[in-house]
C-alpha cells in the first residue's frame, strides 16, 4: 500500500497504481486511462514503465503512432 500512495496525491487512486504495479510484473509498459489525470504524478510513474493519459489522447497516440507505444 505504501507504494503505491508515492504516486498519487489523492489516496483514492492509489488501487489502480497498484493494479498497474502489478502489470508491470509482467508486462513492459502499463498505461492507466482515466479522466483524472491530474492526481497521478505522471513523471514518477514514467520512470516506471506506468504512464497516465486520458482516454481521448490514448486513441490519438495509437492512430499517430500506428499502434505503438502510448
Amino acid at each position: 500500500m505504501r507504494k503505491r500512495k508515492k504516486y498519487v496525491t489523492d489516496e483514492a487512486d492509489s488501487p489502480f497504481v497498484g493494479v498497474a504495479l502489478l502489470l508491470k510484473e509482467r508486462y513492459e509498459r502499463v498505461v492507466i486511462l482515466t479522466w483524472n489525470i491530474r492526481d497521478y504524478l505522471e513523471e514518477k510513474l514514467a520512470k516506471d514503465g506506468i504512464f497516465v493519459t486520458t482516454p481521448p489522447e490514448f486513441l490519438r497516440r495509437l492512430r499517430d503512432n500506428g499502434g505503438g507505444k502510448p
